[in-house]
C-alpha cells in the first residue's frame, strides 16, 4: 500500500493529498504521513498558467507562432489557382475573409478570375 501511494505521487503529481486518500481509501492524514516518512514532498505541483504550444511546431510558446518559419507557414497557406492550377501562398486573414463573404474558389489573379468567369458564361 505504502509503496502504491508514493507511485501515484511520483506518476500524478498534480494530484492533492485529498484525491491519492480517496483513490486508496485511507485518510489524507495517512497519505501525509506516508509521504513525509519516504522524503517524498507532501505539496502538489503546480499547473502552469498560459502555457501555449506553438501551431506549428508544437514546440513551448510565449505566443501562439515561433516567429520566422512557423509564422510564415501559420499565417501565409499556401493554394492553387482555381483556374490555371499555380501553386502560390495567400494570407490567412484574406481567405476567411473570402469564405465568409460566401467565395467558394481562390485565384491567384484578377486575370485568371476574368478568364474563369468569362468560360463558365
Amino acid at each position: 500500500m505504502i509503496s502504491k501511494i508514493i507511485q501515484c505521487r511520483q506518476d500524478k503529481p498534480f494530484y492533492t493529498l485529498q484525491q491519492i486518500a480517496n483513490s486508496f481509501g485511507v485518510s489524507k492524514q495517512y497519505v501525509h504521513k506516508v509521504l513525509k516518512g519516504n522524503n517524498i514532498p507532501t505539496l502538489r505541483s503546480k499547473r502552469l498558467k498560459n502555457v501555449r504550444y506553438c501551431f506549428i511546431c508544437r514546440e513551448l510558446s510565449k505566443k501562439n507562432v515561433h516567429d520566422g518559419s512557423c509564422h510564415f507557414q501559420y499565417y501565409n497557406l499556401k493554394v492553387n489557382c482555381a483556374f490555371c492550377h499555380v501553386p502560390f501562398y495567400r494570407r490567412r486573414s484574406e481567405i476567411i475573409q473570402k469564405h465568409r463573404e460566401g467565395y467558394k474558389k481562390i485565384y491567384c489573379s484578377r486575370d485568371c478570375y476574368h478568364k474563369a468567369r468569362s468560360s463558365t458564361l
